[in-house]
């Protein structure tokens, strides 16, 4: 008897409103979505064939629908009525909207969000629709919308209007020392956000003006707010001097030693990365402080690919040994011994896809640290695996065969 034909969807929405039974009599599907439409009759016909879904909701709609995803930033406000009738909007990133958005939101069927949802307090109401995976941040009605982590100028004073309450959903950064919180004072202007970093002669000054609820966190004057990772080097300290708020982690490679001597202030909100050789210098700076991790790091390091081979070269020609960090996909060949894994990996860490061998994933795994998916077999599917694929910048479908089975990587799919 010949074998089912298998088809694996991974798409943010599948549309199996008008599924045939030959289809599903034709092949085993696998559905790996965030959202799944259905009615009576394809919820009837999924039933009957057993076709397995993973990690998705699955919403009764009927009529036309409107399927829009997003990545990155998205809005919606008055007049963005879907031509159609019902929308779903599905995405990643920070959805804003806007005041006066209550008739728009009336026709949305379902809105799934993994990161942040930005709206006025009137309308929170009415997003009993809303799927979050992440923050809802709300704000008062009538307040001006400043960007997620805003950093002030000596000009922005200038700007501000009287009586004005100004927004921002995570923080305001404020170390500029010509910024006149005393002239914004005068206007009666108001701040609401969830953090507040400023230099330690403006924050008599500013702390008044601000949410009771902000986190305050005072710096140093002449301090410097990195808001991602770095790598110590010297452009780095060239550009920001030796006082650093790094809202991220921090890599300190080896013959950093003099440039860790320049720096008289360090806040790392992450890990710190640092070649073992270096440990004893980083107690050195005077005013240290870190969130996260201290982790000695030692041999090679490759970090922030996209797509990484590792190949039986690159480890021989790492004698000290490798770290791996931040990749998307890496993917180890199939001749590395399991033995010179052992030897020569010294850490993975906050990768998505990593393929390898069965016998050589047990030589990985107790090194691995924050790896999504780690094994043989097809790159990760359904919604997480589909935003994190949208990294590559690269939307649309994309169809793949292997033997007898078909794979569908998109962001909607009509089954």
């Amino acid at each position: 008897m010949e074998k089912k034909r298998t088809l694996i969807i991974n798409s943010a929405v599948c549309d199996a409103r008008e599924v045939r039974e030959e289809t599903l009599a034709a092949c085993d599907v696998v559905i790996n979505s965030g959202l799944v439409l259905a009615n009576r009759e394809a919820r009837d016909l999924l039933n009957r064939y057993s076709v397995t879904i993973n990690g998705g909701d699955l919403l009764d709609a009927q009529g036309e629908v409107e399927i829009a995803t997003f990545r990155g930033a998205a809005e919606i406000g008055p007049g963005q009525l879907p031509p159609r009738g019902k929308c779903i909007l599905k995405g990643s990133g920070t959805l804003t909207i806007v005041p006066g958005s209550e008739a728009v939101l009336e026709h949305y069927l379902a809105i799934e969000v993994s990161g942040t949802v930005v709206c006025p307090q009137s309308l929170s109401p009415c997003l009993t629709m809303l799927k979050l995976s992440g923050t809802l941040s709300c704000y008062p009605d009538g307040a001006v919308l400043l960007k997620q982590t805003t950093l002030l100028d000596r000009t922005f004073h200038l700007r501000t209007r009287q009586d004005a309450c100004y927004f921002a959903s995570r923080r305001v950064v404020a170390l500029d020392p010509a910024i006149d919180f005393e002239a914004m004072a005068r206007k009666h202007v108001r701040f609401v956000t969830r953090e507040l970093l400023v230099a330690e002669s403006l924050a008599e000054a500013a702390v008044p003006l601000f949410d009771e609820k902000a986190e305050i966190t005072i710096l140093p004057d002449g301090c410097a707010f990195l808001p991602r990772d770095v790598t110590l080097d010297e452009t780095l300290l060239l550009r920001q001097g030796g006082k650093l708020y790094i809202k991220g982690d921090l890599t300190v490679p080896g013959g950093s030693a003099g440039l860790l001597g320049q720096v008289t202030y360090l806040y790392v909100r992450g890990d710190i990365r640092i070649d073992r050789g270096l440990m004893s210098l980083l107690g050195a700076i005077p005013d240290l402080r870190y969130d996260g991790e201290l982790q000695p790091l030692s041999g090679a390091l490759i970090e922030d690919r996209i797509n990484l081979v590792v190949d039986r070269e690159l480890l021989e020609n790492s004698p000290q040994g490798l770290t791996i960090t931040g990749c998307v996909n890496v993917k180890f060949r199939e001749d590395i011994s399991p033995q010179l894994i052992r030897d020569r990996l010294l850490r993975l860490e906050e990768c998505v896809n990593v393929t390898c061998t069965e016998a050589q994933r047990a030589a990985i795994e107790p090194v691995a640290v924050e790896v999504i998916r780690l094994g043989t077999g097809a790159p990760l599917g359904g919604w997480i695996g589909d935003m994190l694929q949208g990294l590559l910048g690269a939307p649309g479908q994309e169809e793949k065969s292997v033997s007898n089975t078909q794979v569908i990587n998109t962001d909607t799919y009509k089954l």
